[in-house]
């Protein structure tokens, strides 16, 4: 969205009204909004910066092995500068921003859609197997010849920078945009949108599903992978888990006294201010849900109060691990009955030939 924004020009400031006209326009295709390409739109200015300083990190991450903390600081730096560059587009999307632009908004997502299906249409041109494609990224089968030749028709066809980021051996998707998983040609775990990579999940609910992930797609055996979380169940309801591995961790977005619900963290919160702890906007509040009556939120106590014996294990599996496995193994028709107790035999090769894959 930040590359289709800065090359329509796409931006409030340049929003054309109803018998306005500029010398050079850029009409949506679909929802018909122009902009006037005869100025630089605020946005096109500020995300040129942005995708500028991007590369530039991205071009000094060569220059150090990666794992090193120069690495690592330097990936964390082109990430964030990624969210910034992305956010602009949902920004402009929000009702209550000063930059507010339904216009906008509807043109980008309908330049986007186009691009996508320009996209599509070339490499099914060229004989290549589409599997998946969003907003930003178009996976192809590895046809390196004519992956080439797609790269150089999008590229002076449509006028869109595009490379090869990754090649995976093995990926699945799932029914929600941007959500997969891969095994990557040099071998590592590849896992986009799911939990594992989210930070309102316990430890052990990413741990988990990052687990089921890696099984899946390095063995094909999802019945392995099936045992694995029937072991993380037996070992929850045996109190053998880690405390650690069970905290969530969720930030404070503004006081405590402008919260109306009371969450989970905004309740373990206010127990930990009465226990003398300082907490305010910003603040990372640990919460463990444990035994007793009443809603989930009413259950949650700041972590290092909390005794092994204390903890609702069962909370944990049904709604920490079981469903965070889900996320991956129902592609292949597991049920949530099946972790808790059933038994069945299938891979992957199995699932990939049902659906001629």
């Amino acid at each position: 969205y930040p590359s289709i924004m800065v090359k329509y020009n796409v931006g409030p400031d340049t929003l054309l009204k109803e018998g306005e006209h500029c010398e050079r326009e850029n009409q949506a295709p679909g929802v018909g909004h122009r902009f006037c390409a005869d100025r630089p739109a605020f946005f096109r200015r500020v995300l040129e910066r942005f995708l500028k300083w991007r590369a530039e990190v991205k071009a000094a991450m060569k220059k150090y092995p990666e794992g090193s903390p120069q690495y690592r600081l330097l990936n964390e730096r082109q990430r964030a500068i990624k969210v910034l560059a992305n956010a602009s587009y949902g920004y402009m999307g929000w009702a209550a921003a000063r930059w507010y632009c339904k216009e906008c908004a509807e043109s980008v997502t309908a330049w986007g859609r186009e691009l996508i299906t320009k996209a599509v249409s070339i490499a099914r041109s060229l004989g290549l197997q589409v599997y998946y494609g969003d907003t930003d990224s178009l996976f192809v089968a590895n046809e390196p010849e004519k992956v080439s030749r797609l790269i150089d028709e999008i590229t002076k066809g449509l006028e869109f920078d595009i490379k090869v980021d990754k090649v995976y051996g093995r990926v699945f998707f799932t029914k929600a945009k941007k959500r997969y998983a891969g095994l990557t040609a040099d071998g590592k775990i590849d896992i986009v949108g799911f939990e594992a990579v989210r930070g309102d999940w316990s430890e052990l609910a990413k741990e988990t599903q990052a687990n089921v992930a890696e099984i899946v797609l390095r063995t094909g055996d999802v019945r392995k992978a099936i045992d694995y979380v029937k072991a993380i169940i037996n070992d929850l309801r045996s109190g053998k888990v880690n405390i650690e591995k069970l905290v969530i961790w969720k930030t404070l977005t503004k006081g405590l006294d402008e919260y109306e619900a009371e969450a989970p963290h905004v309740y373990a919160a206010r127990m930990m201010e009465k226990l003398g702890f300082k907490v305010d906007v910003g603040s990372k509040i640990g919460y463990v849900i444990v035994k007793g009556e009443g809603p989930i939120s009413r259950r949650a106590r700041p972590y290092f109060i909390v005794k092994p014996t204390e903890v609702d294990y069962n909370y944990y599996i049904d709604k920490q691990v079981v469903p965070a496995a889900l996320r991956i193994l129902e592609l292949f028709g597991v049920s949530e009955r099946e972790l808790k107790s059933g038994a069945r035999q299938a891979s992957l090769f199995d699932y990939l030939g049902k659906k001629g894959g």
